[in-house]
């Protein structure tokens, strides 16, 4: 098995060199905590106008990592799709098979005995030298009839076969273009699963990240996602925050003047992708790791009013309760604690983005690169903790 280079983690047609931070001295941009999210094995949502680079980022990602369609699904979101389409389809060998194998029965009247059923049959033909066969009616019972039509028949169910199921990741592009009630159909893809026919069927091998696409809200054709949505993503970034630079749109401009999202060379890294997935979802938080993410989770939650019992904001009117004490515009009137599921997001896309450090570096993998935990949690924190609804909307339009 291979590794990953800094020239794999390079993105061939998406550019934005303006740092959303800094780990180990290493410049962190966009593109890498896309593909910091890939090796955590988190979801995700791409938000931002148009021409931002969504698109293409995405389908660098979708062929240079996972050799496009070979390891992923591609989708646009229109208003009727289904998502079942992409997994179930008919079986039409076993279709025809049926029908082609199917004896042929039929039922007959008589004034004498009324209904009569009779199978198709053959005997030999004693008067031919060749001895071939002639075609028959050859009587049977009712209950021989209805045995032979049971175990001949298919049901819609063995008709279906699942396909796609071994896809280790998932794009939709244009995902606001579905109304509400097709996005949440879409959330069990983001998660790794299905449900067909009752059953939660897994997806991928252990290993499975999504990522949806789409526009600010008030362009026209699209939905509207509400913030319980919003929250089901593991991360979102933000595009429109992190404008490119007068240099990148040059250098596209000089690299490529064709419209349209650009093709990136098919490459497979699926592999050394689990492999560090694995390698992360081995690793233990430290102490250190794990007094800052209480710290996001419990003290960012915790209230120091002396009227409030529990000292929870979770059991106040917040933010407006805040309205009253000399603290609201400190940190706990503006920000609230996450919880579990972001808690483990964020340290899931801590190890991912030094892991990207270290590829950036020309390191190994599991080498020992010296970066501070706390600045790779606060730089995940940043990307997980929009979208959850626990900044203060005050806080949040100033």
């Amino acid at each position: 098995m291979g590794e990953i280079t800094r020239e794999d983690i390079e993105l061939p047609n998406y550019r934005n060199s303006n740092p959303v931070g800094s780990l180990a001295g290493e410049d962190m941009l966009l593109g890498d905590v896309a593909v910091a999210k890939i090796l955590a094995g988190l979801n995700g949502h791409y938000r931002g106008k148009k021409s931002t680079g969504k698109t293409q980022l995405m389908r660098d990602i979708y062929n240079g990592f996972f050799h496009g369609n070979k390891w992923a699904l591609w989708e646009e979101g229109r208003s009727d799709f289904k998502p079942k389409e992409l997994f179930e389809s008919l079986n039409i060998s076993l279709a025809k098979g049926s029908i082609e194998n199917m004896p042929e029965c039929r039922a007959v009247y008589s004034a004498d005995d009324g209904v009569e059923y009779l199978i198709r049959s053959y005997k030999e033909n004693g008067d031919s030298d060749g001895g071939e066969l002639q075609l028959t009616w050859k009587k049977i019972s009712k209950e021989e009839k209805e045995r032979i039509e049971a175990d001949f028949s298919i049901t819609t169910a063995d008709l279906q076969v699942l396909r796609n199921v071994d896809k280790r990741f998932f794009c939709i592009d244009e995902y606001n273009r579905c109304p509400e009630v097709v996005m949440n159909l879409f959330y069990g893809l983001m998660t790794g699963e299905i449900n067909h026919d009752g059953t939660i069927i897994k997806l991928g091998n252990g290993y499975y990240s999504g990522i949806a696409a789409s526009n600010p809200d008030d362009y026209e054709g699209t939905f509207k996602m509400d913030p319980a949505m919003w929250a089901r993503y593991h991360i979102v970034l933000d595009f429109d925050a992190y404008e490119i630079t007068v240099r990148d749109r040059d250098e596209l401009k000089t690299k490529n003047l064709s419209p349209g999202v650009q093709e990136a060379r098919l490459k497979d890294l699926t592999d050394e992708v689990e492999e560090i997935f694995k390698g992360i979802g081995s690793k233990k938080p430290t102490l250190k790791e794990r007094v800052v993410l209480q710290y996001l989770q419990s003290g960012l939650n915790y209230c120091s009013n002396p009227d409030i019992s529990s000292h929870s904001k979770e059991q106040i009117n917040w933010p407006r309760a805040c309205g009253e004490c000399d603290k609201s515009t400190r940190l706990c009137g503006v920000l609230r604690g996450i919880d579990e599921r972001a808690v483990r997001a964020v340290y899931r896309l801590a190890k991912g983005l030094e892991e990207v450090v270290r590829i950036k570096k020309g390191h190994k993998r599991n080498h020992d690169v010296k970066i501070n935990p706390v600045d790779s949690l606060v730089l995940a924190y940043q990307f997980v903790a929009p979208y959850k609804g626990i900044v203060s909307p005050k806080a949040g339009k100033e």
